[in-house]
């Protein structure tokens, strides 16, 4: 199996760390749980209800066994037991028998959930429609108490080959507490380890997670999403090599999340960005700083408020791309400083 001793890393394609591939309810009985995007449909659907946290963990335990020690994958089949699985997930603090029924039917929930998306697949620039999975085969040998995991060949290659990865800390991963403090992680890991800074509409952030709403509510309430990210933010300073500040905008419904410290203990293995793209550094004395910063943004930001929920985050988007605007002092002047540049155009 395993060609060298491999490293605590987990490889995800970007598409799957920034699309949920569980749910925060860890009493859910939900089958599925699509998601309406900027540029298409990313969904979840099971036979079983959907994976939780803790059926991601699991996942992830399997996922190192896959990495060798240069964090590339090697192989996509594993062998292991309930008892391993375990010892790596409580550090051997094993509690009782239970946990090994969990940790077979997490494996099952993954082989029973496909994922679906609809659209323009990160790293393509065609629309197309796609379903994977992670697991073919799971299997347990009930006398010699191994499971047998046969991983999806398609998703071996889309991890091994596309360029679209990035190494997860399997040992940081872990050791949150918290379901949301992962989440926030997998997400925060791709976009803050070399950018400064990432803001994102309250709402898609919600979905993105994903947040469970109040019974009959049509939105999502900040003050919710607000109450439960907070904890996590701590948590990910507390015990992640990355560090992170937070600031909601009430006017335009936009949260911003600001790397405020980059840990020079971050292996470059494990945080290694493929075909990574190449940015103009900013100009510091700039014209459309200080016009930005002299017009009225008050029509502006009425108009992308009245956007939906998609157009919104495509603008947000164009503006963590475009170091440019890193210069400008908050949100508000940055959405509108792309806003009248697309109308000048």
């Amino acid at each position: 199996m395993r060609k060298k001793k491999h490293s605590l890393v987990v490889l995800e394609n970007i598409n799957f760390l920034d699309n949920p591939t569980y749910v925060l309810d860890l009493k859910t009985t939900k089958k599925e749980h699509p998601i309406y995007l900027p540029n298409g449909k990313f969904a979840m659907a099971s036979s079983m209800a959907l994976p939780t946290y803790f059926d991601r963990k699991v996942l992830n335990c399997i996922l190192t066994h896959i990495i060798n020690i240069d964090g590339d994958v090697v192989d996509h089949e594993v062998k292991t037991t309930r008892y391993a699985i375990a010892s790596m997930l409580y550090k051997r603090k094993i509690k009782d028998s239970y946990t090994f029924d969990r940790i077979f039917e997490a494996l099952l929930k993954y082989k029973s959930v496909t994922f679906f998306f609809d659209g323009i697949f990160y790293g393509d620039n065609y629309e197309s429609t796609q379903a994977f999975s992670y697991i073919d085969t799971v299997k347990f040998n009930k006398q010699t108490k191994e499971i047998y995991i046969r991983f999806n060949e398609e998703y071996i290659t889309l991890i091994k080959e596309s360029g679209y990865a990035k190494h997860i800390d399997f040992v940081v991963y872990n050791s949150f507490n918290l379901p949301i403090s992962s989440r926030l992680y997998e997400i925060l890991c791709k976009l803050l380890v070399y950018n400064t800074s990432w803001s994102i509409g309250i709402q898609s952030l919600a979905e993105k997670l994903p947040l469970q709403k109040r019974p009959n509510a049509k939105d999502y309430y900040a003050s919710d999403v607000l109450a439960k990210i907070n904890p996590g933010i701590s948590e990910i300073n507390k015990k992640s090599p990355l560090k992170v500040e937070i600031s909601y905008n009430k006017g335009s419904n936009v949260i911003t999340f600001k790397r405020i410290k980059k840990s020079q203990t971050i292996k470059k293995n494990i945080f290694a960005r493929k075909n990574q793209s190449t940015f103009t550094p900013a100009i510091k004395d700039s014209a459309l700083q200080k016009s930005a910063v002299k017009l009225t943004k008050s029509t502006c930001l009425k108009k992308f408020k009245a956007l939906s929920g998609n157009e919104q985050q495509t603008i947000l988007n164009a503006i963590n791309k475009n170091r440019y605007l890193d210069i400008l002092p908050d949100i508000e002047t940055k959405i509108f400083a792309h806003m009248k540049a697309q109308q000048d155009v």
